[in-house]
């Protein structure tokens, strides 16, 4: 199946790799290049060459993608295998510890090898309820962008505001972005249902505009007005124990302030210098997961009826 024209012929409209990645990071979402800015990070792409080292594996560029964009024009102008997150990172390492802001939450479905498939999706896009057909078919909210690399499609949720990637806010994220995942590829889309491939929040993408491995072009297709999407609007799409629970994005106090409103925090954080606290569970919640996987854990629950136990049981041993 021709997965660019199937998507032309279900009325989306191709869509340029620089309009593709504006919109994801619109004007001053990064630095200007040259100029350090407190508060904005880059974007970071990876070229895998076809230049071999001395060792003979093949070189590895690394670039930073600054506000001008000029690093897209010239990564897409060459034939190589180009790979990029939606997200900004501090430096020019994309190890998750620089990461700094995610701008969209994209999925990775493979499978979709027929008209059949294909239906199917946007059968569950186009309803206007996550769960359909008496609790047994789920749906899945509407993507901004499709995405055709060569051999599956990519759906870009891009978010209305970055979200600041803190350590309890992509514990949250990734459990979001599984249930996502899972919804996408066991509803009937993808003929490897019962083989989900999970990826990570961090995982980077084929770029649009760059080259498949079948030597095609990576083309991005508009879905509608490629609405923007709240966290809150993407919780609606599953059930509750996959939603994000909080999200900071960022205090507006000043550390005087902070002092004032709270006390206890200030103490252990700035005068104690203590460590951030881990997320724990209470004694209830573990033996409300107990009792979930003793009634049957489903597919795409499992492993975080396992998560789940664990946190709970790791409290439990620092008492």
């Amino acid at each position: 199946m021709n997965i660019n024209m199937s998507l032309l012929n279900r009325g989306l409209v191709e869509v340029s790799y620089k309009e593709f990645y504006r919109n994801i990071f619109p004007v001053g979402s990064f630095e200007e290049r040259g100029v350090y800015e407190r508060g904005k990070y880059n974007g970071i792409i990876i070229e895998l060459t076809n230049d071999k080292k001395a060792d003979g594996k093949l070189k590895v560029l690394r670039h930073t993608l600054t506000d001008d964009f000029d690093k897209l024009d010239e990564v897409v102008g060459r034939d190589n295998f180009c790979l990029m997150s939606p997200i900004s990172y501090a430096g020019k390492s994309r190890k998750s510890t620089y990461a700094r802001f995610l701008y969209a939450i994209a999925i990775d479905l493979d499978g979709i090898v027929s008209e059949d498939n294909l239906a199917v999706l946007f059968k569950q896009i186009e309803s206007n309820s996550f769960l359909l057909e008496n609790s047994v078919y789920w749906g899945l909210p509407a993507p901004s962008y499709f995405v055709s690399s060569g051999t599956g499609i990519h759906l870009y949720y891009v978010l209305e505001k970055p979200i600041p990637l803190f350590r309890n806010v992509v514990e949250q994220l990734e459990i979001l972005k599984r249930r996502l995942t899972w919804q996408a590829w066991t509803q009937g889309a993808s003929e490897l249902h019962d083989n989900v491939q999970y990826e990570s929040l961090f995982q980077g993408f084929r770029m649009v505009g760059t080259v498949t491995k079948a030597g095609n072009i990576t083309k991005a297709f508009r879905y509608e007005d490629a609405k923007k999407y709240t966290i809150e609007e993407l919780n609606r799409c599953v059930p509750e124990e996959y939603r994000v629970k909080r999200i900071v994005y960022q205090s507006d106090l000043t550390l005087a302030e902070a002092k004032n409103k709270y006390p206890d925090w200030y103490e252990k954080r700035i005068v104690r210098k203590q460590p951030k606290g881990s997320w724990i569970c209470n004694r209830a919640l573990y033996d409300w997961w107990i009792k979930k996987i003793y009634s049957g854990a489903e597919q795409g629950h499992r492993y975080w009826c396992i998560l789940a136990l664990a946190k709970s049981h790791e409290k439990e041993f620092k008492g």
